[in-house]
């Protein structure tokens, strides 16, 4: 009867044992499948280039698999609607944890809604190149993160030019002849993207600039005969109205296709262009500048910003990481860009022509203006544009009007006190 007794409390303490560790198991298997959930912070940007984009889609990735508590979830917005997007976003307090914005942009989305400083967040971006550092400086603050660098230039077709006998043209009176001549076999002379985006102020103005034009003084002489380039050229067929609905992607598709014998663009593009025709015999130039040989090119980049919204400090953890100098120098480097924290030497780029002599154009280029009042005056510049592509309005009619709006722009910027110009 004892013996009975023991083999019972033996098997019921077996029992309670095994069911205990059941329990434990059961709760260690229940949390392996259900991990903690990220804290999931958004990125806008519009970089409509497969290699950039593919090259931030990396950096990401790596970032995902770096730590298991932040998500970065992306959404591309076409560049002629980021801006407008953008804008409306901060207006009605919907905005993403962070924003890729255009150099020329980042002072007036400061105004409208507040960038993190980011001077004490990651410090070595004060020592970088004062040039794009001042796109992005509030008050000698730092409130983004310069992602490379880049210039204007003059892409050509050698082989179209050499067959129509034709030198790259080197001052602005010298465009429309070369761009007619070799306009033929259902090809164009030159072609810019003239959608509403800023990518179109970055192409055209530095022909702007060779004509003597400037943008507060949109109506004078110099200025209109920049205006008059573009009907010269619609009116000859070596350029067509359809660049108003070109956009940036779109005009290096059709240069890569041999459509067209130059277009002024991006110097970041190369690599893009080789890969989508790697027989294409191109090169590159300084933009046509003044009958004095004065050359204008135009600097560009983009800035990273970090917008003051609850999820900030894991928005900050990820610029921290996508910062970090090796990770950094990779993703320029796919992007075609110059490094923004370094002075540009042509010597680094011997090995490889083109990139070489656009180190050089790089290292003589003008700013466009960083303003708070810029997007505004850069959309009725924009108008003018398009308007003098349809040719259907009068020309100094279509300028003095401009002018006059962009007085306007200035005065009621300078009036509220907004006038960050640099």
């Amino acid at each position: 009867m004892k013996l009975l007794n023991i083999s019972y409390r033996i098997r019921r303490v077996l029992i309670l044992y095994f069911s205990f560790m059941f329990l434990l198991l059961g709760c260690g298997r229940g949390d392996t499948l259900q991990p903690k959930e990220r804290v999931e912070v958004s990125l806008w940007y519009y970089w409509e280039d497969e290699r950039m984009q593919k090259a931030l889609a990396e950096v990401i990735d790596d970032f995902h698999h770096s730590q298991n508590r932040i998500r970065v979830k992306t959404q591309y917005i076409p560049d002629e609607d980021f801006r407008k997007q953008l804008a409306l976003g901060m207006a009605d307090g919907k905005v993403p944890e962070l924003a890729l914005v255009d150099s020329s942009d980042f002072q007036y989305f400061h105004a409208m809604h507040p960038f993190v400083d980011l001077s004490e967040e990651i410090e070595e971006i004060k020592t970088w190149d004062a040039q794009i550092n001042k796109a992005c400086q509030v008050n000698g603050h730092m409130m983004g993160l310069p992602v490379g660098m880049n210039c204007a230039v003059l892409y050509y077709n050698k082989d179209i030019l050499q067959e129509a006998g034709v030198l790259v043209p080197q001052n602005v009176e010298e465009i429309s002849g070369v761009a007619s001549k070799v306009a033929q076999n259902g090809k164009y002379g030159i072609l810019f993207s003239a959608v509403q985006s800023e990518e179109t102020m970055y192409s055209f103005l530095p022909i702007f600039w060779g004509y003597g034009g400037e943008v507060d003084s949109i109506n004078s002489v110099q200025s209109q005969r920049a205006f008059s380039m573009l009907r010269d050229l619609i009116n000859s067929g070596a350029m067509t109205r359809e660049c108003m609905n070109l956009t940036v992607g779109d005009l290096i598709k059709q240069f890569a296709q041999g459509n067209t014998a130059m277009i002024i663009s991006s110097s970041n593009f190369v690599d893009s262009i080789r890969t989508m025709n790697p027989e294409l015999n191109f090169d590159v130039a300084l933009p046509p500048g003044n009958t004095l040989g004065e050359h204008f090119s135009i600097m560009g980049g983009e800035i990273l910003g970090v917008l003051e919204e609850e999820k900030q400090k894991e928005a900050i953890e990820f610029l921290k990481f996508f910062s970090q100098q090796d990770r950094f120098d990779e993703f320029i480097a796919r992007c075609g860009f110059f490094p923004p924290f370094t002075e540009v030497e042509s010597n680094d780029y011997s090995t490889d022509e083109i990139m070489y002599k656009q180190s050089e154009i790089f290292q003589s280029c003008r700013e466009r203006e960083f303003s708070i009042e810029w997007p505004s005056i850069s959309e009725e510049f924009i108008k003018v544009i398009e308007q003098e592509m349809i040719g259907q309005i009068n020309q100094i009619e279509n300028l003095d009007k401009a002018a006059k709006r962009i007085a306007e722009i200035r005065e009621e910027s300078y009036e509220k006190g907004d006038n960050l110009t640099s």
